[in-house]
């Protein structure tokens, strides 16, 4: 369960350099194409420019899941940092739930489904980082990813609960987003990730990690309307 001080592998150890992170990346911490979720509301800021992709995503209905898939290739000169970590990896499964994607929604009602970064909420104060694995992906390189989320939908997002998560009473319209940003547009100390914790001397080039929030650019899918058989009622 996320609580409202971040998921459950929020690294104690870091304490310190957390709260510094959290300021420095709360300038710029979104960006892409502007919207607001429910909650919290927030507003979209640049992360410097935008990067080159080719992207290309999907979402299959089947029988109690939507399947995700996409594609993405730097077309740029840059390397990028692609936010593509699920957040089961860092601590955000509980005994029923081991997700795949983070689950907000926006303020028309449609339903994100994300691997990106999250804004600290206005009136939460962490005592600790959140965290999501990235890649570092080099010009001319592709990632990709293909992953199952169960419906009914369960709203996951960084330190928030389910409860204080507000989805539509029905859920109709879905769509995926990535989030992707150049890796010279992040700070020095954060372009090949955080330090590992219990005592590794640097980033894990092989399985980086970034703070909650990270400067960003959103990249989505067409939106998914889904069949009259499959709508979930939101928690």
């Amino acid at each position: 369960m996320v609580g409202r001080h971040g998921p459950g592998a929020l690294w104690r150890s870091w304490r310190t350099a957390s709260v510094a992170l959290i300021a420095a990346a709360a300038a710029a911490a979104c960006g892409g194409r502007p919207y607001t979720d429910y909650e919290p509301s927030a507003k979209v800021t640049g992360a410097g420019p935008r990067p080159e992709v080719s992207f290309t995503a999907g979402l299959t209905e089947r029988s109690g899941s939507v399947q995700i898939t996409y594609r993405i290739v730097n077309t740029g000169p840059v390397p990028l940092v692609i936010y593509d970590g699920a957040p089961s990896e860092h601590g955000a499964a509980t005994s029923t739930l081991v997700p795949e994607a983070y689950v907000t929604a926006r303020e028309n009602g449609t339903v994100e489904i994300a691997r990106r970064t999250f804004p600290v909420p206005p009136g939460v104060h962490p005592v600790a980082l959140a965290v999501l694995r990235g890649t570092i992906l080099p010009p001319g390189k592709t990632a990709s990813g293909s992953f199952a989320v169960a419906l009914p939908l369960t709203p996951l997002r960084p330190y928030m609960g389910s409860a204080e998560i507000r989805l539509p009473d029905r859920v109709e319209r879905l769509v995926f987003c990535l989030g992707v940003v150049r890796q010279d547009a992040l700070s020095e100390r954060l372009r090949d990730g955080l330090p590992q914790p219990g005592g590794s001397a640097g980033p894990s080039r092989d399985s980086p990690l970034f703070p909650h929030p990270s400067p960003q650019y959103l990249f989505c899918s067409s939106e998914h309307r889904l069949t009259a058989a499959a709508v979930s009622t939101g928690e």
